[in-house]
């Protein structure tokens, strides 16, 4: 009488393995791009504060600095000390905004960009890319578009999204 071992062959453990292993590497992509995806929505919902602050504080002083006044052709940050206690980007809401679009992006920070004519009016456009791919923009039209911003300081003297 012959003994069998029962048991799997060396062949039939590395399909198995293999398996296993191609059924890792799709869920891994899968939540990876999900992660993504709630990323988007999070920077967009910050984005859409931006715009609705902007156009509160527009609304109420008439221009996107503290007063109407003619500072020249400034460009600002963010997050510089000018900007936070001189324009609309310095409102409790919209800073908390960036602060959230910033700590969700890493390496990409939001751009901002405001200048204001010697005729008073003003203008801003702030640009992030998308952790998903792509790049989200709102501008003082209250443009939300998918596309970066634009200084044309040479034409128009105003910041747009493009």
């Amino acid at each position: 009488m012959i003994l069998r071992q029962r048991g799997f062959t060396l062949i039939e453990l590395l399909v198995v393995i293999a398996i296993i292993g191609i059924l890792a590497a799709v869920v891994t992509s899968s939540v990876s791009s999900a992660r993504n995806k709630s990323k988007d929505a999070s920077i967009k919902l910050n984005m859409d504060v931006i715009r609705k602050q902007s156009e509160d504080w527009y609304d109420t002083r008439g221009s996107y600095f503290n007063t109407k006044h003619y500072v020249g052709n400034s460009n600002s940050s963010c997050n510089n000390a000018y900007a936070l206690s001189n324009t609309f980007f310095g409102d409790p809401l919209v800073s908390q905004a960036i602060t959230n679009i910033d700590n969700l992006n890493g390496a990409s920070p939001v751009s901002c960009l405001l200048r204001e004519k010697a005729d008073g009016s003003s203008s801003f456009a702030v640009n992030t890319s998308l952790p998903g791919g792509g790049s989200l923009c709102v501008d003082k039209n209250l443009n939300f578009k998918s596309a970066g911003a634009t200084d044309d300081y040479s034409g128009t003297q105003t910041v747009y999204c493009n």
